[in-house]
């Protein structure tokens, strides 16, 4: 992995798939169908994929999909060169996504939806991160506008990603390219972001609203913040730890004075395997632990074993983890997942392969053939007739809704008119309800 790196595991650890955020492989290392090519444009043409991945952090993240256990969206910061910026790191032209399917291809994953714009403006490269709405199911993905103090919260729910919402903070960088880092506390109250050469900001974060509002500058000056910061952020959302090169410091969030509670809690002691293994990216684990990655090519990581301890206790043990393979300041781009989500019950049009109010014991419903290219077919057994049907797209919106007047158990549903995509259909009769999945090639 080179700097980009996003994954996915199931609730077991195992893993399930991941990203450079040029292309998606599986669990066995596969690329998976449709996952050739995930960032279209410059990046890709240029041909930087074929060698080592997308180097911009933060600027991919996979996020399951709220109430399904198959599908999983990947969120991509495209890439494009402004000349009139002057810059080789410039722009992001919108937040594009990836619907992943991982029962498809006999389990092995597929990309059913590739490459579409959740919205498009001008965005800064990276700093991509997300917290859990208040409701603990679903997700707020945040990005920051470019040469600007406005951030957009996206908020990811059952339906899929919905439209912004825009926060003018009244605080903008200096350095509006300089590349950085930013995370959520734990909690989802605070939103902290620290950009190489410039100082960290916090801001206090509404998961209700999705709303951001400015709280304080800390300041940072390191020179060596140049080599790559790193954030991360105790599981107890207490502590800030900053990596800074040769230094690696903590914070404490909850100080009168943050700025001033600042404490070196490890320096590097030199260690080489093959390059410096100096304080680069980091990341909470679901362990509870920060890891910590260097930023030349090095076979270790770096832990903070403790790291709801204040200063020196929260035990740092240096270059304690040995690699398979290089690393260059690379680890997953994860938000914090925390305790096991709220299992109440999601919009039920929208559950998938799903049945509610019925009050028969197995439901006889077949629609077929799936996937499909123009006609398909809904079944019931003769003792149910269909009501009506719906059917969305997988961002919630109704593309259809058509009452049925007649007592029929058998009808066709015309899809060729539709774009390719998955779709919800969802199938009312007399006695219940029931959604389906529906692929449209």
């Amino acid at each position: 992995m080179y700097v980009c790196n996003s994954s996915i595991c199931d609730e077991q650890g195992n893993l399930m798939f991941y990203t450079n955020g040029c292309n998606v492989a599986n669990y066995n290392h596969d690329t998976i169908p449709g996952g050739e090519s995930v960032i279209p444009g410059q990046w890709t043409d240029i041909g930087y994929c074929d060698q080592s991945g997308y180097a911009r952090q933060q600027s991919a993240l996979a996020l399951p999909l709220p109430c399904n256990d198959d599908l999983y969206h990947l969120f991509i910061l495209d890439f494009f060169v402004d000349i009139a910026i002057n810059s080789p790191w410039s722009v992001a032209t919108g937040l594009l996504h990836n619907v992943i399917d991982m029962s498809a291809n006999d389990d092995n994953g597929q990309v059913i939806i590739n490459n579409e714009y959740v919205f498009q403006d001008t965005l800064k490269m990276g700093a991509m991160t997300a917290a859990r709405h208040a409701n603990g199911r679903d997700w707020w993905i945040l990005v920051q506008e470019f040469n600007s103090d406005c951030f957009y919260s996206v908020l990811l729910n059952e339906h899929g990603p919905q439209q912004p919402v825009k926060s003018c903070t009244g605080f903008q960088w200096e350095d509006t390219n300089s590349g950085g880092v930013a995370k959520f506390s734990p909690d989802g109250f605070y939103y902290i972001l620290s950009l190489e050469n410039e100082d960290m900001s916090i801001f206090s974060f509404d998961n209700q609203t999705g709303h951001l509002n400015y709280m304080e500058q800390v300041e940072f000056n390191e020179a060596n913040s140049r080599d790559g910061v790193g954030l991360s952020i105790s599981s107890n959302s207490q502590f800030i730890y900053i990596s800074a090169g040769t230094e690696l410091y903590q914070y404490d969030l909850y100080s009168d004075d943050i700025s001033q509670s600042k404490t070196i809690v490890a320096i590097w002691d030199g260690f080489m395997n093959p390059q410096k293994t100096t304080f680069s990216r980091s990341f909470l684990g679901p362990d509870e632990k920060i890891y910590i990655s260097s930023s030349g090519s090095t076979l270790n990581l770096h832990v903070i074993e403790d790291p709801n301890q204040k200063g020196e206790a929260c035990n740092v043990t240096q270059h304690s983890i040995d690699l398979f393979s290089l690393n260059v300041a690379s680890l997953p781009n994860h938000p914090y997942f925390g305790p096991e989500p709220d299992d109440g019950p999601c919009d039920s049009l929208l559950l998938v392969d799903s049945t509610f109010e019925l009050d028969w014991e197995e439901p006889s419903i077949k629609i077929y053939p799936n996937p499909v290219e123009s006609i398909i077919k809904v079944e019931l057994d003769n003792s149910r007739f269909v009501k009506s049907i719906e059917i969305r797209e997988l961002t919630g919106q109704v593309v259809l809704y058509t009452q049925v007047h007649e007592h029929t158990s058998q009808l066709q549903l015309d899809m060729s008119r539709y774009p390719s995509g998955l779709y919800f259909v969802s199938i009312h009769t007399d006695k219940g309800a029931v959604v389906k999945k529906v692929v449209v090639e």
